[in-house]
Formats: structure tokens, sequence, C-alpha cells
């Protein structure tokens, strides 16, 4: 693997390692070395697997990258670009995702558990099985995404977008949609119980029923 060419010469360097395969082991000797993956390079790398918990990572290029069954709990990556990404099963748990670009990904199985994504982009993104509970998710797109079977449990959507969005059979309970656009999205067999909806009232039935 070619390291940058000013390896080691001065800390704080981003990360540039675009398409490249990265171990444990590599990831370990940069950050030891005072390389960052703050506004890091890393668009298309093969990083399954690895243990990313803990780091700075705002402004880094994670597109197209390979993260499935990575682990990025309680990092931060504030305004990464994230789009056409593999993140299936990847751990995000109290990860601060604010403004973040997770466009057309594939987040099936993820878990954002007291995640942050405010106005985070996750258009067209797949989180079919997701288990996003308590997460922050105030004025996030969520235009046309998959949420199929997905646990928002308490989650605070206010203001989201979700026009067009497929939450057939998602987990809404207690949820707080105000102001919410669910323009032409589906819910149907969605739990709704206890939910704050757009317009502030809160839904005193359980699943939205269609006839």
């Amino acid at each position: 693997m070619k390291f940058m060419d000013n390896e080691y010469d001065n800390e704080f360097t981003p990360i540039s390692l675009p398409g490249e395969s990265i171990s444990q082991r590599t990831l370990h000797e940069l950050l030891a070395a005072g390389f960052t993956l703050e506004g890091a390079n890393l668009k298309g790398a093969s990083m399954q697997l690895l243990n990313l918990s803990l780091q700075e990572m705002s402004r880094a290029d994670l597109s197209e990258a390979n993260l499935c069954q990575a682990n990025l709990s309680a990092s931060v990556l504030r305004d990464a670009n994230l789009s056409n990404t593999n993140l299936r099963k990847t751990n995000f748990n109290e990860t601060d995702l604010t403004g973040a670009d997770i466009y057309q990904s594939n987040l099936i199985g993820s878990t954002f558990a007291n995640s942050y994504l405010r106005a985070a982009n996750l258009e067209k993104s797949d989180l079919s099985g997701s288990t996003m509970a308590y997460a922050k998710m105030s004025f996030a797109n969520l235009q046309n995404a998959t949420v199929i079977g997905t646990t928002l449990m308490s989650a605070n959507l206010t203001g989201a977008d979700l026009r067009g969005a497929n939450l057939t059979g998602a987990t809404l309970f207690q949820a707080y949609l105000y102001r919410a656009n669910l323009e032409g999205a589906n819910l149907e067999g969605a739990c709704l119980l206890g939910a704050t909806m757009p317009d502030g009232t809160i839904f005193t039935g359980e699943y939205i029923q269609f006839t």
C-alpha cells in the first residue's frame, strides 16, 4: 500500500488512501504517526469490519466506500460524505452525523440508537431493518428512502422530509413527527402509537389503517 508522499512528516495531515483496502493495523499506524481522519479522503476504500469508534471524522470523504459491519459508534462525522456507500449492519450508535451526506447508501440492518442526524441527507437510502431508536433526525432528508421495518421508536423527526418514503411496517412508537412532510409516504402497517403527528396531535391508534 502506498502511503501519502509526506508520510510521517506532519502531524494532523488528513489520511488520503482512496480506493485502498485498509486494515486495522494500517489505520492504527497512521493515527499513531499523527495523521487524522478529519477531512480524510477515503473514497472507494475498503474498510469493512474496522473499529472506527470514538474518531473525529468530520468532513471525511467516505463516498463509495465499503464500511459493512464497521464500528463507528460515538464518532463524529459532521458534514461527512457517505453517499453511495455500503454501510450494511454498521454501528452508528451515539454517532454525530449532523449534516452528513448519506445519499443512496445501503444502511440495511444498521444501528443508530441515540445518534445525531440533524439535517443529514438520507435521500434514496435503504434503512430497512435498521434500529434508530431515540435518534435525533430533525430536518433530515429522507425523500424516497426505504425504511421498511425500521425501528424509529421515540426518534425526533421534527421538520424531516419523508416525501415518498416507504415506511411499511416501521415502528414509530412515540416518535416526534411535528411539521414533518409525509406527502406520498407509505405508512402501511406502521406503528404510530403515541407519536406526535405533523399537525401536533398525538396519534391514539396503533397502526395506520388503509382502506
